[in-house]
C-alpha cells in the first residue's frame, strides 16, 4: 500500500531509512520532516483525485530548485538532495500519466481558454494537473 512510482522509495520503511541516513550524513536532520511531508504527499496523491495544496508545495519546491539552477546559481548544501527533487517530479509527472491528464489535455485548456473544461465531469486532479503547470485560470488566460 506504501508503494509509489519507482524513484522515491517501495516502502517507508527503505525510503525513511535513506532518508535518515542522508540527513544525518550530511548534517542536515532539519531537512528530514520536510523529505516525509513531500513524500507523503505523492502518497496521497495516488491515493486521492485530488491534492491542489499538496502540488502547490511541491510545484514551489521544484520551482525554487529550478530557478537556482537556471540562474546558475549553485545550491550550497541544499536541504534536499537535487536527485530527490527530481525524482519528485518525475513521480508526479508519472501520477497524471496513470490518470491519463498529460499534455494534450493542457494543450486543449490553454487553447480554449478554459471553456471546454467548463461542465463536463473532470476528475479533480485536472486542477492539479494545471497548477503544476503553471496554468492561469480560464478568466486571465484570454
Amino acid at each position: 500500500r506504501d508503494a509509489i512510482p519507482s524513484g522515491i522509495g517501495f516502502s517507508t520503511e527503505n525510503f525513511c531509512t535513506e532518508i535518515l541516513h542522508e540527513c544525518l550524513t550530511r548534517d542536515k536532520p532539519e531537512a528530514l520532516p520536510l523529505y516525509m511531508s513531500l513524500r507523503n504527499l505523492l502518497v496521497n496523491m495516488r491515493e486521492a483525485a485530488s491534492d491542489s495544496l499538496g502540488v502547490w508545495n511541491m510545484r514551489l519546491v521544484r520551482s525554487y530548485y529550478q530557478a537556482r539552477q537556471s540562474l546558475g546559481k549553485p545550491i550550497c548544501g541544499p536541504l534536499l538532495g537535487q536527485d530527490f527533487v527530481a525524482l519528485l517530479e518525475e513521480n508526479v509527472e508519472r501520477l497524471f500519466e496513470m490518470r491519463g491528464i498529460q499534455e494534450k489535455v493542457l494543450m486543449d485548456y490553454v487553447k480554449l481558454c478554459g471553456s471546454w473544461a467548463r461542465g463536463k465531469d473532470w476528475p479533480g486532479s485536472l486542477g492539479s494537473f494545471l497548477i503544476w503547470h503553471h496554468v492561469p485560470f480560464p478568466l486571465t488566460i484570454s
